[in-house]
């Protein structure tokens, strides 16, 4: 029986029926083969092209199927030779790959608007039907986009492990027992670790290595608010040593809330550690200093306020008419001893502006040392004595012919420090002066048994800004000063200052500078002039604007047999001396208005070169008396000054 009629017989509907639903079925399926977003292709038995569908002529850029009739499916060569293998052998074929449009156009295979290589999903499949029925249906999807998504993705994993490898802070993951799953270079170096293998599966605690904190700590911490940050923690490296480290992590948990590991960061703060440290260190030294400068700014009040309290309210006293002789001899003693201590004060704050500035000059020139040691033995063994100190001297065999070439100035203004201190801070015992030659260094040194210094002030006091005691209550006066000046001196000489104490025991300041070969040049002083005969009058020219210091030095010249006129400013001087020949003598101030004293002096010079010239001036700066030397000055003497310093000079070049 016809399988036809066998089908009418078994649905009982007639044949019109059939042929009729076998026509709506056949239009079925062609519409879901036609509209199908996969491309199909169906071939025959030899690979030639029967039927497409609309996506497949869509997706190669085909018109119609008129245009590709008798293209075969083994002529594709896109088609690699081991898939037509396949196929001629009946089996099925699955890949991926590109297909190229400039292949179809050079091997002319059909028209089409496609251009460059699409990525296809291809599926081949052998059809078994009768022989005659044979063939190959071929399903093609494009995954371009699909491919360009997963070769970005690709990249961005490449690109995200590498970043994660080579970050420049520390990253890992670790169970939440500790144990190191993954981890980057930044961890194994600080760790110690050669690699990065050298870390995976390791205990963070337990492998001889890893954070000071405990891990219920850790756990606690993340547990609670599920990250750690900015924690710092120190990290015990594989070889012992230790990092300062801050800390973040964050817990991963899966979808049913449990821990599955922690992500974090650690990024080494040891140097940064240290710079906090010593800021820290420098702001407790700046407040220090800070304080110290305050204690020291109301010691330079007192020490320039007492004096001046002794000075004025002395004076004031000694004014009484009522005043016994004795008291008022007492009051002169404490006026000299106070304008003496205030003249040191200013003397010590202009050292040391002038180191702390680099403006001090140094003038090297030969000359005794042993004269200079044995003078400031001599200046301050009264004062010694006053108190039972027992002073002595120990010099070199060969020291009356011993030469320094240094600034005499300026080491007997470091000597006279030391002795200072040295009485001052003894009250009973001795005080021992050392002079010993090192080659071609001069080492001196100034011992004392006095109160001592304590052993971590004992640096620390030669400081600018530091006394070893700056309280209200410090037993001893002064501004503090001397030791700063005396180390900021020698320094500047080329030379070394050390102290050697014990608290209670005393303490041996000493000093060494180097002597050079041949002395630097020193300024020749202008000849000395004409002395006068002994029967003569001097006639002394004054030149000075402030009227105190005119009365001081006419009061001063006033038991002479001396003839003194004064004049007001360097023209007048100069005009002064021109008129009046007999002037046998110049007091010449420096600073004065309408022509200075140098340029006075020039002048004067220039038509009475044999007239002495000297210098009598408040410029006492390291350089000023050079500068009057080389103006025609004879000599010079430094405000304030005393009578006998006055007549002393007048003596080495005229007769009084």
């Amino acid at each position: 029986m016809p399988i036809f009629e066998w089908i009418m017989n078994y649905s009982g509907k007639t044949k019109e029926e059939l042929i009729e639903e076998l026509e709506a079925a056949n239009e079925r399926y062609f519409a879901i083969y036609n509209q199908s977003p996969i491309a199909i292709e169906l071939y025959g038995a030899v690979g030639n092209l029967l039927q497409v569908n609309e996506s497949c002529l869509k997706l190669f850029g085909i018109k119609n199927i008129d245009e590709i009739k008798g293209f075969s499916l083994f002529a594709d060569p896109n088609i690699s030779p081991e898939h037509k293998v396949q196929l001629e052998a009946g089996l099925g074929v699955h890949y991926q790959g590109a297909f190229n449009f400039d292949l179809v156009r050079e091997h002319k295979l059909y028209a089409t608007s496609c251009v460059g290589i699409i990525w296809l999903d291809v599926l081949i499949t052998p059809l078994k039907a009768r022989v005659s029925d044979s063939g190959y249906l071929v399903q093609i999807q494009d995954i371009t986009e699909q491919k360009y998504f997963e070769d970005s993705l690709r990249k961005t994993e490449v690109e995200y492990r590498d970043f994660y490898l080579n970050a420049p802070i520390g990253l890992y993951r670790t169970t939440p027992e500790g144990k190191i799953i993954l981890a980057n270079q930044a961890v194994a170096t600080m760790l110690g670790c050669k690699s990065i293998e050298e870390l995976e599966g390791r205990m963070l605690e337990s492998d001889n290595f890893g954070p000071s904190y405990s891990r219920e700590f850790f756990v606690e911490e993340i547990s609670r608010n599920g990250e750690v940050k900015d924690l710092e923690a120190l990290w015990v490296c594989i070889d012992g040593s230790i990092l300062n480290v801050e800390e973040n992590a964050r817990v991963i948990r899966d979808s049913g809330g449990n821990v599955l590991y922690y992500d974090g960061s650690v990024e080494d703060i040891t140097d940064r550690k240290a710079t906090e440290e010593a800021l820290s260190l420098t702001l407790k030294r700046a407040e220090a200093s800070d304080r110290l400068k305050t204690a020291f700014l109301n010691n330079i009040s007192h020490e320039v306020r007492t004096p001046l309290n002794g000075i004025l309210g002395f004076v004031e006293l000694i004014e009484d008419p009522g005043l016994t002789p004795d008291d008022r001899d007492l009051y002169k003693d404490i006026l000299h001893i106070s304008a003496h201590r205030l003249l040191d004060t200013i003397n010590s704050y202009m050292d040391i502006s002038l180191l702390v500035s680099g403006n001090m000059m140094v003038k090297k020139a030969g000359f005794n040392l042993s004269t200079l040691l044995t003078q400031g033995y001599e200046d301050f063994l009264k004062e010694a004595s006053s108190k039972g100190i027992v002073i002595k001297m120990n010099l070199p065999d060969n020291s009356t012919a011993l030469t320094l070439n240094s600034d005499p100035e300026l080491i007997r203004k470091v000597y006279y420090h030391l002795l200072s201190n040295a009485v001052k801070f003894t009250e009973f015992g001795t005080i021992n002066i050392d002079c010993r030659i090192d080659g071609n260094k001069v080492e001196i040194t100034v011992e004392d048994s006095g109160i001592g210094i304590r052993e971590d002030n004992c640096e620390r006091i030669f400081d600018t800004f530091l006394q070893a005691d700056l309280s209200n209550t410090r037993k001893h006066e002064g501004s503090g000063l001397g030791l700063a000046i005396a180390k900021g001196i020698i320094e500047l000489l080329g030379g070394k200052i050390w102290v050697k104490s014990t608290l209670g025991y005393g303490s041996a300041f000493g000093f060494s500078v180097p002597g050079l070969q041949l002395p630097e040049k020193v300024i020749n002083k202008p000849s000395s002039g004409h002395v006068q005969n002994i029967d003569e009058e001097l006639v002394i020219l004054i030149a000075e604007d402030d009227p105190i210091n005119i009365y001081l030095l006419e009061s001063m010249l006033s038991k002479t047999k001396a003839i003194v006129w004064h004049v007001e400013n360097g023209q007048l001087a100069v005009n002064f001396c021109k008129s009046h020949p007999e002037v046998g003598v110049v007091l010449m101030d420096l600073k004065m208005p309408v022509m200075d004293g140098f340029e006075a002096t020039r002048l004067i010079k220039a038509f009475r070169k044999d007239l002495p010239v000297i210098a009598v001036t408040a410029y006492a700066m390291p350089g000023d008396m050079e500068l009057a030397f080389e103006a025609g000055c004879i000599d010079y003497i430094a405000k304030p000054f005393s009578a006998a310093t006055l007549q002393e000079k007048l003596k080495k070049y005229c007769s009084l």
